[in-house]
């Protein structure tokens, strides 16, 4: 590994020379005099409380040039400075504090890592406190400086940085910048009607609408820190924590139901990290019935080095079917993730690390019902029980239906008949947007079987859903308008109770045919044949009477 020249060290730590001088850092032009600046490296997303105290453990005067010369040792720090040394197998001629610098200044980085986290590990006491951007009476010297966070009550967005080896001169000031960012996560659903502007990954959105019975896909995204950050742990934890929600079935991979969580495997899910596929060095696991977590124990243990996985993103695809549960309308099937993180560089690798995590990412799915009426063409106030449809969608797939909802597409011979009730309703539930054919099969007992195409309603569903990539507050509210449309009529649906409703008319077989149909022939015919019947009897009565005569 390259070796970090001291003088222009900006992270982790300053170098120690081998004589009685330490190169210095390069200091920020903005530094004030007698004044420590600390700038937090993930600014306002941070949400801990963060405070800083400095462990002086080499004295001595910084020179113009940012070296320190006339070294000498800060008693109360340089048992564990040693310790340090032993501890990650640095070996070091004598304890003097010349021959200790020296040694400091050639370690590479990952060993001069691996002591500022031994000494950040170790009891140092209380340290002298340290606030940003106010005067210090901090003398010139070689200082640790440790992050002493406080959690947020939330217990996110945070991380605690990395101890910051820094020489410090009093009349120059200095500014530092904490070491080690934190990630994010977000959840997607893919939309698999609509497209749009908004559809820039291959229909991946936060909001979307399907059938009951539909195959919906899901995408976990977390981002990776980079590779900087990644550099000051011994071992990086990345949890997902993804909740589905009881309207949703997990598939596995052959795209079979699983109905008991604890058969989860690490096969029913797809994982790239940083671009590359994986298929081990991670679990998967199940709470309760729609609880999941995907947890890669150590991150750096995937055989990707820090620089490749470094601002990458690890994926996470699934699939899982919208049930018999899902609400129709509002407030739809919110489902949602959030990631668990390593957030403290210092620790040692071993046992539970300190962990942080991320707001919850959600993303939503709507599913609509279609409302029929059947009526009578002539006065629409007598409603029709006993009509016979099939429901078919644009594929020219058929219905199965069962308590008034769908639950899946397929052939006719699996059709559900469905028949409007004494008061002529019939509902459908689970649809989503989209074109669709009602199809009557049987008219109501007295009335006419319309013939060919015209026993075919076609209707289309249309849902205005704010199809975004960026909605940060799923609340059901996406869904903001519904509407059906039936012979080129638009109508609107009731977006809150997610129903849109269409009449569909017959007529009687008993009511009194029109001039010029069937009723007008029949009698002509039938007056033809009177009148023919009666010539006929007259022609054969002058008959009999002429014979009676001869």
């Amino acid at each position: 590994m390259k070796k970090t020249r001291r003088i222009a060290a900006m992270i982790a730590a300053t170098a120690l020379a081998a004589t009685m001088v330490i190169p210095a850092m390069s200091f920020s032009a903005s530094a004030a005099a007698n004044t420590i600046t600390i700038t937090n490296v993930n600014a306002a997303e941070d949400k801990a409380t963060h405070e800083y105290a400095a462990y002086k453990i080499f004295g001595g005067e910084v020179q113009a040039d940012g070296s320190i010369k006339e070294i000498v040792w800060v008693d109360a720090v340089k048992a564990a400075v040693l310790q340090a040394l032993t501890d990650n197998s640095i070996a070091h001629a004598d304890d003097e504090a010349k021959t200790v610098a020296a040694v400091l200044n050639g370690l590479e980085t990952e060993k001069l890592n691996a002591v500022a986290r031994s000494l950040a590990a170790a009891n140092l006491g209380t340290g002298t406190p340290i606030t940003s951007g106010a005067a210090s009476t901090l003398a010139d010297g070689y200082y640790l400086f440790v992050d002493k966070a406080t959690a947020p009550a939330s217990g996110e967005d945070y991380a605690t940085s990395f101890p910051m080896l820094q020489v410090y001169d009093a009349s120059e000031g200095l500014d530092i910048t904490t070491k080690g960012k934190f990630p994010t996560v977000e959840k997607k659903i893919k939309e698999n009607v609509k497209t749009g502007s908004w559809d820039t990954d291959s229909g991946y959105n936060d909001t979307a609408d399907f059938c009951i019975g539909d195959t919906v896909p899901f995408k976990l995204v977390g981002t990776i820190p980079d590779a900087e950050t990644l550099g000051y742990y011994e071992t990086y934890k990345y949890v997902f924590h993804d909740t589905l929600g009881p309207e949703f079935t997990l598939l596995n991979a052959s795209g079979a139901e699983i109905t008991n969580l604890t058969t989860l495997a690490a096969a029913d899910f797809t994982v790239t990290v940083a671009g590359t596929p994986v298929t081990d060095g991670y679990t998967v696991s199940a709470t309760g019935t729609t609880s999941i977590t995907i947890t890669f124990e150590d991150l750096k243990d995937l055989g990707i080095t820090d620089a490749d996985l470094g601002d990458k993103t690890v994926v996470v695809t699934y699939n899982a079917k919208l049930n018999k549960n899902a609400q129709i309308g509002k407030p739809g099937q919110t489902n949602e993730v959030y990631l668990e993180y390593s957030n403290n560089p210092s620790n040692s690798g071993e046992g539970t690390p300190d962990t942080g995590k991320t707001p919850t990412d959600k993303v939503i799915a709507f599913t609509y019902e279609l409302d029929v009426t059947k009526k009578d063409s002539l006065d629409e106030t007598i409603l029709l029980g006993g009509a016979k449809f099939y429901l078919l969608n644009s594929a020219g797939k058929y219905a199965k239906v069962e308590n008034g909802k769908l639950v899946a597409w397929g052939a006719e011979a699996d059709a559900t008949l469905l028949e409007t009730d004494g008061s002529g309703a019939l509902s459908i539930a689970g649809l989503d947007d989209g074109a669709y054919t009602l199809w009557e099969q049987e008219a109501p007992n007295g009335y006419s079987l319309p013939e060919g195409d015209a026993a075919k309603t076609a209707f289309t569903i249309s849902a205005n859903t704010s199809n975004s990539q960026t909605d940060n507050n799923i609340d059901g509210e996406e869904l903001a308008e519904l509407k059906i449309t039936v012979a080129g009529t638009e109508s609107e649906g009731n977006a809150g109770a997610g129903t849109v409703a269409m009449d569909v008319l017959n007529s009687s077989s008993s009511q009194l045919p029109s001039t010029g149909g069937i009723g007008t022939t029949l009698f002509i015919l039938c007056g033809s044949v009177g009148a023919a019947m009666t010539g006929i009897y007259l022609v054969s009565k002058k008959r009999t009477k002429e014979e009676a005569a001869e």
